[in-house]
């Protein structure tokens, strides 16, 4: 029997009768005449040179890409540094703010903590019983 009078059909109805573990005895050629031809190799010289400086030019390129990266954050972080520290230093100082606020008042934060609970609770709930 040769490779190319093997239909679909008849391959799947074989495989349909065996068990999966015991393929026809024909399936390994049919598989392998489906397979696309292999593309042929350049035509040319398939020396070690060129792939060497190819290797090399790659390298080069690849570190000297990582280099300008590098100086490009090194300088982005030294710029950036004042207006860090500045922005630092004012969420500090609001965290201050808020806290100072916040002692102030807790009773009133704690009844406002305490009536949003209460509402989360009942809709969450009420959303329970809708769902039984």
């Amino acid at each position: 029997m040769r490779p190319e009078d093997l239909s679909d059909e008849r391959l799947d109805e074989a495989l349909r009768r065996r068990p999966r573990w015991e393929p026809p005895s024909h399936f390994a050629r049919a598989v392998v005449a489906r397979m696309p031809a292999a593309a042929p190799e350049r035509a040319g010289a398939v020396g070690w040179m060129p792939v060497l400086v190819r290797a090399a030019l790659d390298g080069v390129l690849g570190a000297s890409l990582t280099y300008a990266a590098g100086v490009l954050l090194v300088w982005a972080t030294l710029a950036l540094i004042p207006g860090a520290i500045t922005a630092a230093t004012a969420y500090e100082m609001l965290l201050d703010v808020a806290t100072a606020l916040l002692i102030d008042h807790a009773t009133l934060v704690g009844w406002i903590s305490a009536a949003v609970m209460l509402s989360i609770a009942a809709s969450v709930t009420g959303s329970a019983r809708e769902w039984m």
